[in-house]
């Protein structure tokens, strides 16, 4: 807006998404690009951090997440979060469901419960050789996505998902209805965090991606006659199921 100064820029910015500090650290360096050994050892540093506060970060995500309008369910067990999913495929009686390929569905046998449930269950992938149309289609006639995530921010309530082979951003953005479950490892304390990790990953992999998904509750929108909207643009109701351990 005319007449508004970087500094109030940003801290309506902060106020909207309900921070009271700035970020602890400057995502990138003031003087040029980190080497990669620096790139490395932040992330080392931030991790051993991470580590040491596991039950801090689970409540603040969770804070954040159900103020962003996430549906919470700390599961203390892979059965209480695949109980959870089974009773929402349930209640809207899906017949319906994608998933995504992300590796905790080698340790939540998710596909397995919902076709127990009577829903069919479409795994996406990005794989070559995909009919990425046909894959779209899929998750359009879904009633329900099911994703694991790669980072989800506390202080944000965020979940960060990153397309790659297996991983089909629309799993998370066309069915009505999202679940997403986070793992404690998965979870950082802000953006600051979060991209000097991704920053150290796509080093390590050579690969950062062309985009990714960031996730704060529901869809929605006030692009018209500035009235919110949810459900609009993606899904209308949003479940993160924090497992655990």
């Amino acid at each position: 807006m005319p007449g508004t100064t970087r500094a109030d820029f940003i801290s309506t910015v902060r106020q909207a998404l309900g921070r009271s500090e700035p970020l602890t650290e400057a995502p990138v360096p003031p003087n040029g690009s980190p080497s990669l050994a620096e790139v490395e050892a932040r992330a080392v540093a931030i991790r051993q951090r991470l580590s040491n506060s596991g039950p801090e970060l689970v409540e603040a995500l969770v804070g954040a997440a159900e103020r962003a309008g996430w549906k919470i369910c700390r599961a203390a067990s892979p059965e209480d979060a695949l109980d959870y999913i089974a009773a929402l495929a349930e209640r809207d009686e899906v017949k319906k469901v994608v998933r995504s390929s992300h590796d905790v569905f080698s340790r939540l046998d998710v596909e397995g419960t919902l076709r127990r449930a009577g829903a069919e269950v479409m795994v996406q992938s990005r794989a070559n050789g995909v009919d990425l149309d046909a894959s779209r289609e899929e998750a359009a006639i879904a009633e329900l996505g099911v994703t694991g995530v790669d980072y989800a921010i506390a202080d944000l309530g965020s979940c960060v998902i990153q397309p790659r082979e297996g991983i089909s951003r629309t799993t998370s953005l066309l069915p009505p209805l999202h679940v997403a479950i986070v793992e404690p490892a998965q979870i950082v304390g802000d953006l600051s965090d979060f991209m000097a990790l991704w920053a150290a990953d796509a080093q390590r992999d050579g690969d950062p991606g062309s985009y990714m998904n960031i996730i704060t509750g529901p869809s929605r929108t006030a692009d018209i006659e500035q009235i919110l909207v949810v459900g609009v643009h993606g899904p209308k109701e949003v479940h993160m199921v924090v497992l655990d351990s």
